[in-house]
């Protein structure tokens, strides 16, 4: 099975340097989406969310996957 690195971009570059082995692509996306969920609820604790932050998904050649902006991890709605 593979190995993906998934690298957090925010105020700061934090770097994976262990990864984690995944199945296959979508898994890593699913992965993906549950960490920017994570650290958009460590955000919200601290009374601030940034929507331009995102995470860069690497496989084991540590060649670009896809990058996922924290704003696709979930869905927004406003309400009167």
């Amino acid at each position: 099975m593979p190995r993906f690195y998934f690298h957090v971009h925010d105020e700061t570059m934090v770097l994976d340097e262990q990864g984690i082995v995944l199945p296959d692509l979508a898994a890593a996306r699913a992965e993906a989406v549950s960490g920017a969920r994570d650290l958009m609820c460590d955000q919200v604790r601290e009374g601030r969310l940034n929507l331009a932050h995102w995470l860069e998904v690497e496989d084991e050649q540590h060649r670009h996957v896809f990058s996922l902006p924290f704003r696709a991890a979930i869905e927004l709605k406003f309400y009167d």
